[in-house]
């Protein structure tokens, strides 16, 4: 006599909880970390060819002297807002997706 196994079966989605898990959490947080990390060197990146590029036209007679607090204070406050923007998207979607039915 033969007996077939028995099938799984999920169970009905009523009285079920979503919680996320902790390690996804985490890797969300330090995902979105990275992220910020990565586009405000970007810009600040960008905000010290900016100060190049306009020492040199300076150096030319082109225009006044360039101020390196002036551009870099702009370029990282930019830049600040820019990663955070980011940064926020990304965590929220990676939390969002680490809630998982329990």
């Amino acid at each position: 006599m033969t007996t077939t196994p028995a099938r799984a079966t999920t169970p009905p989605l009523t009285g079920r909880t979503w919680r996320p898990s902790v390690l996804r959490l985490v890797l969300a947080a330090v995902t979105a970390f990275l992220v910020w990390n990565g586009i405000f060197g970007l810009h600040v990146s960008r905000g010290e060819k900016q100060y190049l590029l306009e020492e040199a036209r300076y150096r030319l007679g082109e225009r006044d002297a360039p101020s390196l607090p002036v551009i870099m204070e702009d370029t990282v406050r930019a830049g600040a807002a820019e990663a955070t923007r980011w940064a926020v998207v990304v965590f929220v979607l990676s939390a969002a997706a680490s809630f998982r039915p329990r």
